[in-house]
């Protein structure tokens, strides 16, 4: 509980400094009209490590964003892997742990809200909600993904991407909550 504890005030941190960065953004914000396709694991495409509670996945994701205004976006997402899932199922009197290999489809939709309002600086932070479903061999999960992240950008079409994401998903018997570390780089059409 410590750790979520520290974990949660270090996010909070965080969204507080990207609040003051993003003082001074305007040149790179999106705008209402743009969209992007990228190699980045939050609503885009790339390459990311989970491990969340015995879910340890290495995927490729595909996906984008599209602006519907300069601080929101619609996000899309849809990615492949090959995971080895561990999962507790919960009888009347016993626990059982299964642990296999299989490979995953996932995708997810969401929102995006962007940070920031005008000026120069090459750093846009975000905060994301989405919906979220894991299909694997064994049980599909399915549930929601709340992020914080930013797009910092290296010219006015292109950025490295970073994220972290808590993540809270259940199906069939079996749960998996917790949090995601992405990094990636995105394509942006203006």
């Amino acid at each position: 509980m410590q750790g979520r504890i520290w974990l949660f005030s270090a996010v909070l941190a965080c969204l507080v400094a990207a609040q003051a960065v993003a003082q001074d953004n305007g040149e790179y914000l999106p705008k209402a009209g743009d969209f992007r396709i990228g190699f980045s694991t939050e609503g885009g495409s790339g390459l990311s490590y989970t491990d969340i509670d015995g879910l340890k996945t290495t995927n490729i994701s595909f996906g984008g964003s599209y602006f519907f205004s300069s601080n929101f976006a619609l996000e899309l997402g849809f990615s492949y892997a090959e995971s080895k899932n561990r999962f507790v199922i919960f009888d009347e009197d016993e626990e059982e742990f299964s642990e296999e290999l299989s490979k995953t489809t996932s995708f997810n939709v969401g929102v995006s809200f962007y940070l920031g309002s005008g000026g120069t600086s090459n750093f846009v932070p975000f905060l994301s909600a989405s919906y979220a479903s894991i299909d694997t061999d064994g049980p599909t999960l399915t549930g929601f993904s709340a992020s914080l992240g930013g797009h910092l950008f290296l010219s006015q079409n292109t950025s490295l991407d970073i994220s972290v994401s808590y993540l809270n998903l259940r199906g069939g018997g079996a749960k998996a909550d917790g949090f995601r570390f992405g990094v990636g780089f995105s394509v942006w059409f203006r």
